[in-house]
């Protein structure tokens, strides 16, 4: 006998997706205020109750995990040269909007990197800072184009 669990229907998957993307989910998961065992346990709970109840809180963690990094790997090959043609699977949209902007997944390039032609002084100059708004959310701030990215990161 197997020791796989049965497959995720793509239904199954998205409806996963949807509860894993609620605020409030993400706001519990990044404070750690609470455990997270406890978490998945509501994530499986409102699963149940959108009619998939074959699935554990476990397993509800195995699948988010397996998806995340099967997304970061997608994005990895994606900006690899001759990949970009690459078919997207069909959950990649929804991760994108939680993950895509997270520095696990597209660093936040702080200088710029030396090359032949670059002087010293350009080099070393800074292209990104960080900023806060006035509801204290994090931007980097694009110190050459003016362009401001925002992070859900707090300072401790």
């Amino acid at each position: 006998m197997s020791a796989r669990g049965e497959t995720w229907t793509r239904e199954e998957t998205m409806v996963l997706l949807d509860i894993f993307c609620e605020e409030k989910i993400q706001t519990e998961l990044e404070s750690g205020q609470r455990y997270n065992g406890c978490i998945y346990r509501d994530i499986a709970k409102k699963m149940s109750k959108k009619g998939f109840s074959g699935r554990d809180a476990k397993q509800c963690k195995t699948k988010l995990n397996r998806l995340k990094t099967d997304y970061k790997l997608f994005v990895q090959k994606k900006n690899r040269s001759g990949q970009a043609a690459m078919k997207e699977p069909f959950w990649f949209q929804k991760l994108d909007m939680l993950m895509g902007h997270r520095a696990v997944v597209a660093p936040v390039k702080l200088f710029d990197s030396l090359s032949p032609s670059a002087s010293t002084e350009k080099a070393l100059e800074p292209c990104a800072a960080m900023q806060r708004n006035e509801t204290g959310e994090f931007f980097f701030f694009n110190l050459r184009s003016e362009v401001k990215t925002k992070r859900n990161s707090q300072v401790v």
